[in-house]
């Protein structure tokens, strides 16, 4: 069961990681949110300029300089703008760039968990202290199983995740 969980969690991190990196090739970061405009007053979301937005008119440089990338913008083909500011900052928060990061990070954690005769172990590269105990993970320093598998930090992985498809409750019931 274990192991379905890991597989899933690896399999849902690699597909999230793999979208942000889509949508930051698509506009690059950082997002940010440019303000109202347009039909509506709808918020704009614009990435770094890329080579396909062409340029603009600067009234603050009173020159043409190059134009950010849409993300949701007034121009309905780049999805028309964000109706409310919260959402629009919501999406400028969590951009693909921190998505990556977090993703990342996350897989790195899923490595440092891989099973070990059907139980998790954390692979230490210099211990400070032989005699500590990692107080999140299933083994002490010698290997000895000192908790459960999967550990409180992989079922909260799995938690995060919980609304997406594939989520079983089982791995996260105690």
């Amino acid at each position: 069961m274990a192991s379905d969980m890991l597989s899933w969690l690896r399999s849902t991190i690699t597909t999230d990681l793999e979208a942000a990196r889509a949508a930051d090739e698509a506009s690059p970061g950082p997002w940010v949110n440019t303000g109202q405009y347009g039909c509506g007053d709808a918020w704009q979301i614009h990435g770094a300029p890329t080579a396909e937005s062409g340029t603009e008119w600067s009234e603050e440089l009173h020159d043409v300089v190059p134009a950010r990338s849409g993300v949701a913008t007034a121009a309905y083909e780049d999805g028309g703008g964000v109706w409310k500011r919260e959402a629009a900052d919501h999406i400028v928060t969590h951009q693909p760039r921190d998505t990556i990061a977090r993703c990342e990070a996350e897989l790195r954690i899923l490595d440092l968990h891989q099973p070990v005769d059907g139980y998790g172990r954390v692979e230490y590269r210099k211990l400070m202290d032989p005699g500590s105990v990692c107080e999140v993970c299933c083994f002490d320093w010698d290997g000895s199983r000192i908790g459960k598998f999967p550990c409180d930090t992989l079922m909260a992985l799995a938690t995060a995740r919980r609304l997406r498809p594939g989520f079983n409750a089982e791995w996260v019931s105690d």
